[in-house]
């Protein structure tokens, strides 16, 4: 049974802000649509890591959506620098990752770049509505420790929500 539109919808999303990292045209291509889809308004991509990181400094985003691979920086280069660069303007990021394969290793490398959550290729739609549901309405409280910067590895039940005014604040 495939899901109706209106399933995949959250007028939430409209106030939000995501940032697409991905260097292959074809996959953005089809992120962006099922973004606009979801309700998602205030997109911005990026074409790899390194350039992503540069957006940060003069955007605010509620939610990073990266490609693992690409050329230059990849999405775990990414992760790394939003999460341990002293100058990272929002460390606390969500970031979600699309992945091609599900192997231990990758699933090791992902948690500890601190990325909150992953997506296999190829995509489903509501799989992707669901991680970045996911994202809004579950976020994990932010870990800083020696060896770790990332969100709790920890899943809770639920954290009271923020609206996306309010997390803007609380970085701010």
């Amino acid at each position: 049974m495939s899901a109706q539109k209106s399933d995949l919808y959250d007028p939430r999303f409209a106030e939000l802000a995501v940032l697409v990292v991905c260097e292959s045209s074809h996959l953005s291509g089809l992120v962006t649509k099922l973004l606009h889809r979801f309700g998602f308004r205030d997109l911005k991509i990026a074409l790899n890591g390194k350039a992503a990181f540069e957006l940060l400094a003069d955007n605010f985003f509620d939610i990073a959506l990266t490609d693992q691979d690409m050329e230059v920086a990849g999405g775990i280069a990414f992760a790394e620098m939003v999460r341990r660069n002293p100058d990272s303007p929002n460390p606390e990021l969500p970031i979600v990752m699309m992945i091609g394969s599900a192997v231990r290793e990758t699933i090791f490398q992902v948690r500890d770049a601190g990325i909150n959550d992953i997506i296999s290729k190829p995509l489903n739609a509501q799989s992707l509505f669901q991680k970045l549901s996911s994202a809004y309405d579950n976020p994990r409280k932010h870990i800083t420790a020696e060896s770790f910067t990332g969100p709790d590895r920890r899943r809770r039940r639920k954290v009271d929500n923020l609206s996306a005014g309010e997390r803007r604040k609380s970085v701010s």
